[in-house]
């Protein structure tokens, strides 16, 4: 699978970019997931994640302690035992830290809030997309597969997939380890449908083309309404998968961001200069923590933004295509058709 608007994802990241992907959150969360999230286990450091969140954040971290240790032995060994050298650390440099900080804070929960509301769309799209999948599938086999079992069949073979083949076109992985890719050997697609897929530019949209010439194929089989209801859910399926494009290919106005980068590195690279004047020898701590702290909320959102890297894609696919087959399977039992010609 490929597609023109992700020619560029495949190309070599700079080391120095320092570039981290940090792990899927869990797909579902269980009653246990649920208890630990509200424990007092919260509130501690996970080993693998802090080492991550520290990497990505090293460039900014290692200025700021620079800046800070140069401060720190320039206040204590020299501007305090010689009168006469230049006051370069006070505490009357305060007063501009107090007068922005809000302007700082105001920028972070923007920022944040912005980044939030980008990761709960695209969830809730996603989440539109497994309905959609699971009503196509259930009429599928409500409306079509007792008179006309073989177009049924290949209907529910295209819909398990639609979900996975989605998945790996929002990434823009077309490797042989994509979702779909991994997803497709457990499945029953036939090698041309899979071919005619792989090879496609758009492959959601070709599987939902597909679907719709089967649906005009069965033909006085299928009742009107009962065709439109399924091509309505199609376009559903398929403004959701728009909306998702467009969260993947546009990011939060760039200005914005690049402001609030700048504005905490101006904040944190000056924040010495009166720090120190009050926490002496402890500042080369202190500053590094709050720039920790600081950048960690800036990180949230720049990560929170692409929904595509931070949402467990992988577990969202898998879901569609198993409720489809559970759909399927069920409707193809025999407990089922027995129970069915009982009534």
């Amino acid at each position: 699978m490929s597609s023109r608007l992700d020619d560029n994802d495949g190309d070599t990241i700079p080391w120095w970019h320092f570039d981290v992907k940090f792990p899927d959150t869990n797909g579902r969360y269980t009653n246990a997931d649920w208890t630990r999230h509200r424990s007092w286990f919260r509130y501690w450091l996970e080993p693998r994640i802090f080492v991550l969140v520290v990497l990505n954040m090293l460039p900014f971290l290692t200025w700021v302690t620079v800046v800070t240790v140069a401060l720190t032995l320039y206040y204590e060994l020299g501007q305090l035992q010689h009168e006469n050298w230049l006051v370069v650390v006070s505490r009357d440099y305060n007063q501009p830290f107090i007068l922005t900080s809000f302007a700082l804070a105001l920028l972070l929960v923007f920022r944040t809030n912005s980044a939030y509301e980008r990761w709960w769309s695209a969830r809730k799209h996603f989440g539109q997309m497994y309905n959609d999948c699971r009503s196509i599938a259930r009429f599928t086999m409500n409306w079509i597969a007792p008179n006309n079992p073989v177009i049924a069949a290949v209907i529910m073979r295209l819909t398990s997939m639609l979900g996975p083949a989605s998945c790996s076109y929002l990434q823009g992985d077309v490797s042989t380890t994509s979702i779909f890719n991994q997803l497709v050997v457990h499945s029953t697609i036939t090698p041309e449908e899979y071919n005619l897929i792989a090879s496609s530019e758009q492959p959601p949209i070709t599987i939902m083309l597909l679907i719709s010439d089967l649906l005009q194929k069965a033909g006085d089989e299928l009742r009107v309404f009962e065709r439109i209801t399924i091509e309505e859910r199609l376009v559903s399926y398929q403004i959701e998968l728009g909306c998702l494009e467009r969260i993947k290919n546009q990011p939060i106005y760039i200005p914005y961001t690049r402001q609030t980068s700048r504005f905490l590195l101006l904040y944190m690279t000056f924040l010495p200069f009166s720090l120190v004047a009050y926490c002496s020898w402890a500042s080369i701590a202190v500053v590094p923590c709050l720039a920790f702290l600081l950048v960690g909320i800036e990180n949230i959102g720049i990560h929170a933004e692409n929904p595509m890297e931070t949402l467990p894609i992988a577990a969202l696919a898998a879901s569609s295509k198993a409720t489809v087959d559970i759909i399927w399977r069920t409707g193809e039992s025999k407990q089922y058709r027995d129970f069915i010609a009982s009534l």
